[in-house]
């Protein structure tokens, strides 16, 4: 009856002796009776060692009278192999997203801030008096010319052309002046003959 039992539920059953822990030939009931020890009051427990679970059943009415128990193990190293496949395929799909995350949010911030490095450039060139430096920006899919960077870009180019046509009404007025002071020179060089 016994072994029909063990068949059926997919179990091994062992009497166990509180008494006597020495008298066990087998893995598991040597790491259970070394459990049972360690922890008297559990009804159940895995074994690491073994990759089995157990559980006691006492054959008295009470647990703490009981010496003798009946010992019901089960091998569950599948259940373990696959938890920790399990566990690893976890992490490592923990891993891949993060690196992923990583990867599109510096991507993103490379594409969304890459007009500000330009920027600042131009700025620094426009203050050194350099009008003739180019405002570049890539062009990419995450940004656009309505963005901050577009608009803080495009603000840039028009200081810029402010400044060229104040440059060049500058320029203007210098000729004009050189011209009158030459005409005025010249005027002055004929009446003094």
């Amino acid at each position: 009856m016994r072994k029909r039992f063990e068949e059926q539920f997919q179990l091994n059953t062992h009497i166990f002796d509180a008494n006597k822990t020495t008298i066990y030939e087998e893995a598991v009931p040597i790491e259970a009776a070394k459990f049972i020890a360690a922890q008297p009051s559990a009804l159940h427990g895995v074994l690491a060692e073994t990759k089995s679970s157990f559980m006691k059943v006492p054959l008295f009415e009470s647990l703490d009278a009981a010496s003798l128990q009946l010992l019901l193990t089960s091998d569950i190293s599948a259940l373990i192999d696959e938890k920790t496949n399990y566990t690893y395929q976890v992490v490592g799909l923990t891993i891949l997203v993060l690196a992923v995350i990583f990867f599109v949010v510096f991507f993103a911030q490379r594409s969304l801030l890459s007009g500000l490095g330009s920027a600042i450039f131009v700025l620094k060139a426009l203050t050194e008096g350099d009008h003739a430096v180019d405002i570049r920006r890539q062009r990419t899919f995450l940004s656009n010319d309505n963005d901050e960077i577009g608009q803080l870009i495009s603000a840039l180019q028009g200081y810029k052309n402010k400044l060229q046509e104040i440059e060049d009404i500058r320029q203007e007025i210098s000729d004009s002046r050189q011209k009158r002071d030459a005409i005025i020179i010249q005027k002055m060089a004929l009446l003094s003959d």
